[in-house]
């Protein structure tokens, strides 16, 4: 939402050029069919959980749709410079949903990519090592939060240099300055999520997730950008802030969610065995 509401914005400048229209509406476009795919999946696997939809059994490749699976984050491993190591037998024959077990190995390569935090925290909750949980919630803030500081250091201090790694445009470029504190807030937003996020993810409460995705993605974040941007007219700026803003949801609900002892609970809400 916040590319697209960036592009947005973007495409409203005059003087751009047919090549750079032609580049932002692609960009919108992309980044509408990821949101639509992300909450069609999760509403298939809450819909799951809750047994208000079942699987459709046939016989299929496991072994191919691994692969599948695997070759999707090709990107998202290349750049974070991972070599992958497998060992799948060829031809392993199941029967099972393939389209709901498809859902399932995203999720798990996805998060075994991006929140490896939520992994331990799941781990060490499946073995009431509680002590553990919070000390690497702990851990992910200290990194988090100085990598945040670092990088936000760096952009107060230049600019219109670390701008210009990524866009010559002059417009783009003269308004920089401008959204140098709503970056600010981006970056110690992101950071404090971080922590909750492997909190809420790694406990499997996907009731939480689930809510938690809504209010981030797309209440607080449409709702707060539209009330600085339109409603308070601060224009541009005032749906940087919005989205900004909205950033620190996980934080506040994952606060909530620890200091409640929820997190230490099963996925229906009650103590685990």
């Amino acid at each position: 939402l916040a590319v697209m509401g960036n592009y947005a914005t973007m495409l409203q400048q005059p003087g751009i050029s047919e090549e750079d229209r032609i580049e932002y509406a692609k960009a919108i476009s992309h980044s509408s069919r990821r949101l639509a795919a992300l909450i069609t999946n999760i509403l298939k696997l809450n819909k799951l959980e809750n047994q208000q939809i079942f699987p459709k059994h046939e016989e299929y490749d496991l072994s191919g749709q691994l692969c599948e699976s695997l070759l999707q984050f090709e990107d998202a491993w290349e750049k974070k410079n991972l070599e992958i190591e497998t060992d799948i037998q060829d031809d392993v024959r199941i029967k099972s949903d393939p389209e709901l077990l498809s859902l399932v190995w995203s999720n798990l390569i996805s998060n075994a990519l991006n929140t490896a935090g939520s992994s331990m925290v799941g781990q060490n909750i499946a073995a009431k090592e509680y002590k553990r949980v919070t000390s690497i919630v702990i851990q992910l803030f200290k990194i988090t939060f100085s990598v945040a500081a670092l990088i936000s250091l760096a952009v107060c201090l230049f600019p219109t240099q670390i701008f210009s790694i990524f866009t010559q445009d002059p417009n783009v470029l003269a308004i920089s300055t401008e959204y140098i504190p709503i970056a600010v807030l981006i970056f110690f937003g992101s950071a404090a999520r971080s922590g909750m996020n492997a909190l809420i993810n790694g406990s499997g409460n996907y009731r939480i997730n689930f809510a938690t995705a809504i209010l981030d993605g797309i209440v607080l974040r449409i709702g707060l950008s539209v009330l600085f941007g339109l409603i308070l007219d601060m224009d541009y700026l005032g749906f940087w802030l919005g989205d900004a803003l909205a950033g620190f949801t996980p934080f506040f609900i994952g606060l909530v969610f620890y200091f409640t002892g929820t997190w230490k609970k099963g996925r229906d809400g009650r103590e685990e065995a």
